[in-house]
């Protein structure tokens, strides 16, 4: 069955194919962490707002102070798939901007989205198996 034609499906690929090159971009940041004048590279997320068909503008969290998060702003990223330099950051003595410390949280995150995807790549496939009365499970 070829799933790819599911707008699920689709972004689903779309998703996990960022994130195995984030996993890649981060990995080479890592590995460079000693080498003098390297400069850390980032790779931005896609923009998966056209998969909401608008449902993003409707969505609306309500705010009872200034400080609250709307729910709007920061959520999707542009849609650079390639890595660019990390324009901000400290740099040590040698020139080198990588940030272990960041890096690490970059790898966890990292692992706990392409988790999520998968899950529910999963859960997809078994419902329309369920639907197609092929058992769930």
């Amino acid at each position: 069955m070829d799933l790819t034609g599911l707008p699920i499906f689709e972004l689903l690929h779309k998703k996990m194919t960022w994130l195995t090159k984030r996993q890649q971009v981060v990995s080479e940041n890592l590995a460079n962490a000693d080498t003098p004048g390297y400069q850390t590279k980032i790779i931005k997320e896609p923009d998966f707002s056209h998969y909401l068909g608008g449902v993003r503008e409707t969505l609306g969290v309500a705010t009872t102070s200034e400080k609250h998060f709307d729910g709007r702003s920061g959520i999707m990223g542009t849609t650079t798939a390639s890595p660019t330099q990390s324009g901000g950051g400290q740099v040590s003595p040698d020139g080198n901007s990588v940030n272990l410390t960041e890096e690490a949280m970059k790898i966890a995150d990292t692992q706990m989205q392409y988790n999520m995807a998968t899950n529910l790549y999963k859960k997809h496939v078994q419902m329309l198996r369920m639907a197609l009365g092929r058992g769930g499970g």
